[in-house]
């Protein structure tokens, strides 16, 4: 049996270096201090689902081209008591593991639940769940992030209107028209109402 033979510079193409690292495409985008509060304060995309030509996704900067539909993984980096608001992600499974730190996972549509992760444990969300991370240690922390599920990653996430809401309250109209694409451009709830 003849197996893959892969060059030195295929194999080069396919590594992440931590310190050729770029933000995901959203975050050069949105204003520093909404950032932090819709994504968290760093998402750096390791590797994406993407190949050559395909749409523009969140992981676009990801170095490692998988190959492979509905599967992404980031590195997030956040300073202490930070993460994101609450969102959902309708078709992937998000799986969290501390690299660095102590991390807590919230999840239920009011974050009633949660989890505390030290370093080297991990979590997996279901699709379809609520949820929001925070770093609970005292200095900024690093978490690996791998996602998965069903086609593609793009257009995702919802973020709840009451979230969407908070934004609007404690931003006002410094962001506001960009909170109103988000909201415009994001999508819409696949699941039935719970209402």
């Amino acid at each position: 049996m003849q197996w893959n033979q892969v060059s030195v510079e295929e194999m080069e193409k396919r590594v992440a270096r931590w310190d050729q690292r770029e933000v995901i495409p959203i975050q050069k985008m949105l204003p520093a201090d909404l950032n932090r509060e819709l994504i968290a304060d760093q998402v750096f995309g390791v590797v994406t689902s993407n190949q050559e030509g395909d749409p523009q996704n969140f992981f676009d900067t990801a170095p490692i081209q998988s190959g492979v539909s509905g599967m992404a993984v980031s590195v997030v980096s956040c300073p202490s008591e930070q993460g994101p608001g609450n969102h959902v992600h309708q078709f992937t499974y998000e799986n969290f593991m501390p690299l660095s730190g102590r991390w807590r996972i919230f999840w239920g549509d009011e974050s009633e639940h949660h989890v505390d992760l030290d370093q080297w444990d991990m979590v997996s969300v279901p699709p379809g769940t609520m949820r929001r991370f925070e770093n609970l240690s005292g200095e900024r922390a690093h978490m690996l992030v791998l996602a998965y599920g069903e086609g593609k990653l793009d257009n995702d996430v919802h973020v709840p209107a009451d979230e969407i809401n908070r934004l609007r309250e404690q931003f006002g109209d410094e962001h506001g028209e960009m909170i109103d694409r988000i909201e415009a451009g994001q999508a819409a709830p696949t699941w039935p109402d719970r209402d």
